[in-house]
This record gives C-alpha cells, structure tokens and sequence, in this order.
C-alpha cells in the first residue's frame, strides 16, 4: 500500500512540475531538471526501500523453521510439521510429508 501511495505521490509531483501553474512558469531547461531530480529521488527511495524490506524479515526461524514447498501452492514448515496449500492448513499434504 505504501508502494501505491509513493507512487501515486511521485506522478502528481512530476505532472505538477510538466504543467506550472500561469503565476509561476518554468523555462524548458528548468522543467527538465526537476523531472531529472524527480526520476533520481523515486530511483534512490526504491532502491532504500529494497533494501530495507530485505533486511527486516519478521518470519520466526526459530519458532517454525526454514519452509520448504514440495509442490506448487504447497508450503511445509519443519518445526511444527505442518503443511499448507494454497494458504490454509492440507492434512493430505502434511500426512504425506510428515507420516
């Protein structure tokens, strides 16, 4: 959501600096230069961003273990010896993984 928002705010910055309001014109070369520093600012938050959201995991590796995905939609955790398809708990799955 916040992606959508970032964005959203980045087109309306740059389509207000495209069209200047009458009281306030911006030469052609003026123009460019904000959009350039425009595309630097969104590229630079991006990639802060990724960064970021690579660094702060919030899965528990203790509590439930490195996942694993024996088919597609299929998902296992080790620790509590469950499996998952398609987001809500496969007996099917678990019993065949687990016995």
């Amino acid at each position: 959501m916040k992606r959508l928002a970032t964005l959203t705010a980045a087109a309306a910055l740059c389509a207000a600096t495209i069209s200047p309001a009458p009281a306030f014109a911006l030469s052609d070369d003026e123009r460019a230069a904000l959009a350039a520093l425009l595309i630097i600012g969104v590229g630079v938050a991006a990639v802060a961003h990724g960064n970021d959201h690579n660094s702060r995991s919030n899965w528990d590796h203790e509590r439930h273990g490195e996942p694993f995905s024996p088919s597609a939609g299929v998902t296992c955790l080790p620790k509590p010896r469950q499996c998952y398809r398609n987001g809500m708990i496969s007996r099917r799955w678990t019993q065949r993984i687990y016995g």
